[in-house]
Parts: structure tokens; C-alpha cells; sequence
């Protein structure tokens, strides 16, 4: 696994924002609110669009593996 202290810090981001989701005062200082089906569908679209062309990037070797 490379880069773990990376993956860490995203992971206690994650488990934070999870935690503090969960108390309101949190949410409403932080404006969270709970993503709509078009949300996720735009975050997994590009999330999905953005690993493809990362993948053709490297298989024409524009980026270094």
C-alpha cells in the first residue's frame, strides 16, 4: 500500500465528518446535509470518468505508471 499516511488522514477525515454528522450543531455549522440520488449519481459518474482516463493517460503512457 502506497502512501498509507495519506490513506490514513483520509480515512480520519472520513470517520470525523461521519462522527460529527451525527450531532446537529455540527451539521448546521458545518452546512451538511444529506446528498440527493443526482448527487451520488454526478459523484460516481466523474468519480468513474476520472479512474477511465487516468487509465487510457496511462496506457498511452502521457502519465508514469
Amino acid at each position: 500500500m502506497r502512501n498509507r499516511y495519506v490513506w490514513y488522514a483520509v480515512a480520519s477525515g472520513i470517520v470525523i465528518i461521519g462522527f460529527l454528522y451525527q450531532f446537529e450543531v455540527f451539521r448546521e455549522v458545518l452546512a451538511l446535509y444529506p446528498l440527493t440520488i443526482v448527487d451520488w449519481l454526478v459523484i460516481v459518474i466523474f468519480s468513474f470518468l476520472n479512474m477511465f482516463i487516468n487509465y487510457l493517460a496511462k496506457q498511452f503512457n502521457i502519465i508514469g505508471h
